[in-house]
């Protein structure tokens, strides 16, 4: 056999191989009885869980000892197509296991602490080993998400001079 007809007879070997793989893929996606032709057609839409906010950085609470403070430090968006649902969960590095929220002093020698509350939307926030349900929804937000205000309280009192934090941490997890 010369090299030249080998040449020729491999290559339309591959060339039927790869039509008879071409139209039994065609055949799994189509149906045709002669008059008409059915295309089967398939979209995967993942979850998309999200929670977003315009804050940025550390919110300044300023002197609490002269002014308390009372308001929004953050509008947060909550974001999920998930059938289940959706829960918003926050947790306070201060508060660990506890029940109670404060913002804990930056110098060692200070024992003091300031307390504070928190409301979500218009529900005050209740902490209970260290963590705090904000949203529990069995259905999905819609494409623009929920927004709701997350707002702090604090405690009136002479407080000692120092600089006091903590930090606030909310997830939003699929499955309400």
């Amino acid at each position: 056999m010369d090299r030249t007809f080998a040449g020729k007879l491999f290559a339309t070997a591959i060339g039927a191989a790869a039509l008879a793989c071409a139209a039994s893929t065609a055949e799994a996606f189509t149906e045709s009885n002669g008059n008409n032709v059915q295309i089967q057609l398939t979209s995967t839409v993942n979850n998309i869980c999200s929670i977003s906010t315009s804050t940025t950085g550390a919110v300044v609470l300023g002197d609490v000892t002269v002014t308390p403070f009372n308001g929004t430090i953050a509008t947060l968006t909550e974001l999920c197509n998930a059938l289940g649902g959706y829960k918003v969960t926050l947790t306070s590095l201060n508060a660990g296991n506890g029940n109670t929220l404060f913002l804990k002093p930056s110098s060692a020698t200070n024992t003091e602490q300031i307390n504070y509350s928190l409301t979500y939307g218009t529900a005050p926030v209740s902490f209970s080993g260290g963590s705090a349900t904000l949203t529990t929804s069995h259905t999905p937000t819609g494409g623009t998400g929920v927004q709701n205000p997350l707002s702090l309280t604090t405690v009136t009192g002479f407080y000692n001079a120092d600089t006091y934090t903590d930090t606030l941490t909310i997830t939003l997890a699929a499955g309400g």
